[in-house]
């Protein structure tokens, strides 16, 4: 063959096939109102008379390369939505997800610099990668083989079938190991985790790094962890949990607390205290049975009374100061007995 005439015909396959391997994105709704059909870096359009910006028949196909929105996406209806290996859908702003048919391949991503308020899609396949910055809020049935990582914090109220998310903890408790105290934690999935960090308070507010535990990086199946405190104070020690990932991103858990004094003796505590959104109030019962609990001014009038029912041992309960302004208040514990144990209060907004 002519040499020239060889240099022409691959000349035009390098063109096709640069073409085809260049193409980034491919849009199309089903009114008509605007397509890009082959290439094209970014999608810009925002159609002002819709309701969302992708409805019923709207179909959206990110091929190779990055294609992005610069604001604010909702999605309503039945549209399709497929994302290609190599490919990669940028939304800056957050997103509310409240339809359509999504197919997240591997190699893919769907990236939102912002929030996903709720995820009511009608069918979601993940075998890429989901990220938002913020937080994300999971209501359906997630399928696939990928992974969702959520810097803000995932929350399911929906469920998900393997598919990582990042570090799910199912518990995390504290027993007394005769002097000491033994912490235990479980893990349902772990996503890029790298290590934990335990930290012990003795006031609740103020906490110290007492030890670190490698984390299993990658997992799908319950993992259990334990870590023994050697030096605990006497009386309450408060202890939280920090999980890192490899990329240096954390998440903690709540604060628990336990107490290393005899069980006999009956203590109350509030914390956090100085409080802002909620205390936790911590008790030892003798005998277990129905307590009061009472919430009083500054000037020792009545606000807020509730009946808890307490166990034998180690008891705890969370409530709720967001309703009540910033000012000094006082708990009241009235026990079975009639005994009746006060701890005074500050409320900080």
């Amino acid at each position: 063959m002519n040499l020239g005439l060889l240099r022409f015909y691959l000349f035009i396959i390098a063109i096709v096939f640069s073409s085809g391997v260049n193409a980034i994105n491919y849009y199309s709704r089903s009114d008509g109102t605007w397509s890009n059909t082959n290439g094209g870096a970014d999608c810009s359009c925002s159609p002002a008379s819709d309701n969302g910006w992708l409805e019923t028949g709207d179909y959206v196909e990110v091929n190779h390369g990055n294609a992005s929105n610069s604001s604010n996406f909702s999605v309503t209806g039945t549209p399709t939505i497929v994302i290609n290996s190599g490919g990669k859908w940028s939304i800056n702003g957050s997103m509310a997800i409240n339809g359509g048919t999504w197919t997240i391949a591997a190699h893919a991503e769907l990236y939102i610099n912002g929030s996903v308020t709720d995820v009511l899609a009608n069918a979601i396949t993940v075998n890429g990668h989901i990220h938002a910055t913020g937080s994300m809020v999971n209501s359906i049935a997630l399928t696939g083989s990928g992974s969702i990582d959520a810097d803000g914090g995932y929350t399911e109220n929906g469920s998900h079938t393997g598919i990582t998310l990042p570090v799910e903890l199912v518990d995390f408790k504290a027993k007394k190991a005769e002097d000491k105290v033994e912490l235990i934690w479980t893990t349902e999935s772990e996503f890029n985790s790298d290590y934990y960090s335990i930290l012990r308070s003795s006031n609740g507010s103020d906490f110290v790094t007492i030890g670190t535990k490698p984390a299993a990086g990658n997992s799908l199946s319950l993992l259990k962890y334990s870590y023994l405190d050697y030096s605990p104070v006497r009386g309450l020690n408060y202890y939280q949990l920090q999980e890192f990932d490899v990329d240096g991103k954390m998440q903690q858990s709540t604060v628990i607390a336990i107490n290393t004094e005899n069980e006999a003796d009956l203590l109350l505590q509030v914390f956090p205290n100085p409080a802002a959104e909620k205390v936790m109030l911590y008790f030892n019962s003798v005998n277990g049975g129905n307590y009061k609990v009472v919430l009083l001014g500054g000037d020792g009038s009545e606000i807020y009374t509730a009946q808890l029912p307490a166990m034998k041992g180690e008891n705890q309960f969370t409530f709720s100061m967001e309703p009540y302004p910033a000012a000094q208040y006082f708990i009241q514990l009235i026990c079975p007995n009639g005994e009746l144990l006060s701890v005074p209060l500050i409320i900080k907004k």
